[in-house]
């Protein structure tokens, strides 16, 4: 409950750069999918520390709503494309 407040308040903050948004999280899950978190994380200027609250939140988001589920995978396959 603690970890989930504390990643709630950081990727809602995220002081690096602001809020995090669907399609940054759809090319964050993209990179990881082809191994390359650190490019990933540099081109989007996000800190390297915020990669698993952003996941853990937007993981638990959209197990919540269906509809934000559906959004996502569009982001998603968007974010595949070459």
């Amino acid at each position: 409950m603690l970890r989930e407040r504390y990643d709630v308040a950081y990727v809602t903050r995220e002081t690096f750069r602001g809020p995090i948004v669907m399609d940054e999280y759809a090319c964050i899950l993209v990179g990881l999918e082809a191994w390359s978190r650190k490019t990933t994380l540099d081109t989007l200027e996000m800190q390297h520390e915020a990669l698993m609250p952003i996941v853990r939140v937007w993981t638990k988001k959209a197990a919540r709503d269906a509809k934000l589920a559906e959004r996502l995978e569009v982001a998603l396959r968007k974010a595949r494309r070459p």
